[in-house]
């Protein structure tokens, strides 16, 4: 039973880490287009690797995570205790992964064999995720799958911004997808992106001006995950907390180029109506992204916009922004202690997951920490034994 939770412990320190390491572009160095991809790709392929290699990088990945070991035990919080105890002393055996990964490659073989539209959706996504080569048409031949039709367009529209095919990538989709989730901008930047793909500056001018009078931003990353884990649940004995770390992994693969949407802002920069355009996207996004990375991006926006117009004081102002957040959440030891017991108590995962999916992503992390916390001052509460 150690072993299987060590393991899932160090999975889930990778992701995390790469997941952060996104983030943390926005709040130090606008991203470029290569920068962004490399990145995007380290999240969406850390799951496989992590199964082949856990041991040789489990002292340096604990030690950046928890933090400098020689901080006294009375500065530390419990949580950050805990998590110590719980990493130094679970034993490491050999061959732990093998059931693991021998349920992963059940369940994948049992997508392969079925006929369900779900099904289909959840392997086509695996694939893609491992950059296993997939047929590009296969995504527009799905039928709709009543519960996740939002998860189907978006990765149909994904499709679209990579090997655009005028079959399918029409306003007849665009207006379908749309249909969907009236409210949301988040499918109007993905418009924009197919047709900055095409180079069709003046229609993604257009996509973008729509999604500013949306009500909200949601890329749909706990849906994702949310789906993924209980399709894992259906076909495999996977526990809730090794079926939530593979979710994130597949889910974390970031179908919005957001450095392709940076370089059209800082390329129009000197275009007033393209640039104050740009502005309020980053305050839309700021306000209403229900994801760390749109908040982050949204923050992005606006301190180009103010630093080409040599507005010190709001770049001032979005700098102390930047830096709560980051202080509140990424060098936050509870919030790193809080991810880590979310992979062996069920209880914390699916608070996440469920807060998550309620209001967004900063309200999940908030949520799991405060429960983490309460729990941690039982002195009997021992989620790693």
């Amino acid at each position: 039973m150690h072993s299987k939770k060590y393991v899932l412990v160090i999975i889930f320190i990778i992701v995390f880490i790469s997941i952060i390491k996104v983030t943390s572009l926005f709040y130090n160095n606008t991203p470029s287009i290569a920068s962004d991809k490399i990145l995007t790709d380290n999240v969406a392929t850390t799951i496989t690797p992590a199964f082949d290699d856990t041991q040789s990088i489990t002292d340096n990945l604990t030690e950046n995570f928890i933090g400098n070991s020689t901080t006294s035990e009375k500065q530390k919080s419990k949580l950050s205790q805990l998590i110590e105890n719980c990493i130094n002393n679970i034993e490491l055996a050999d061959n732990n992964y093998d059931d693991i990964t021998s349920q992963l490659d059940s369940y994948i073989t049992s997508l392969k064999l079925s006929n369900n539209s779900n099904d289909m959706l959840a392997l086509f996504m695996q694939n893609y995720q491992a950059s296993n080569i997939v047929d590009t048409d296969f995504i527009f031949q799905l039928p709709p799958t009543t519960l996740h039709n939002e998860i189907l367009f978006e990765q149909q529209l994904t499709m679209c911004s990579t090997n655009f095919n005028a079959k399918f990538c029409n306003e007849h989709l665009y207006s379908q997808a749309n249909y969907i989730d009236k409210d949301n901008a988040y499918w109007w930047y993905l418009i924009a992106q197919i047709h900055l793909s095409q180079n069709n500056i003046p229609d993604a001018t257009d996509a973008f001006y729509i999604a500013n009078g949306k009500a909200y931003y949601n890329e749909y990353f706990f849906e994702k995950i949310n789906f993924i884990e209980q399709n894992a649940e259906q076909h495999s004995s996977l526990n809730i907390n090794v079926r939530l770390v593979y979710a994130v992994g597949i889910s974390s693969r970031f179908n919005l180029n957001y450095a392709m949407v940076v370089d059209y802002c800082k390329d129009n920069l000197n275009d007033l109506e393209i640039a104050d355009l740009c502005l309020q996207m980053g305050i839309q996004l700021e306000h209403s992204g229900k994801t760390l990375l749109a908040h982050s991006f949204g923050l992005a926006l606006q301190e180009i916009y103010y630093q080409h117009n040599l507005k010190y004081d709001e770049v001032a102002e979005i700098k102390i922004k930047q830096n709560t957040q980051r202080d509140a959440i990424i060098n936050n030891s509870d919030y790193k202690a809080a991810a880590l017991l979310m992979t062996v108590d069920e209880r914390l995962a699916r608070t996440w997951l469920n807060s998550g999916l309620s209001k967004g992503e900063i309200f999940a992390i908030s949520q799991t920490i405060n429960e983490a916390k309460v729990f941690a001052q039982d002195k009997n509460y021992l989620p790693c034994q």
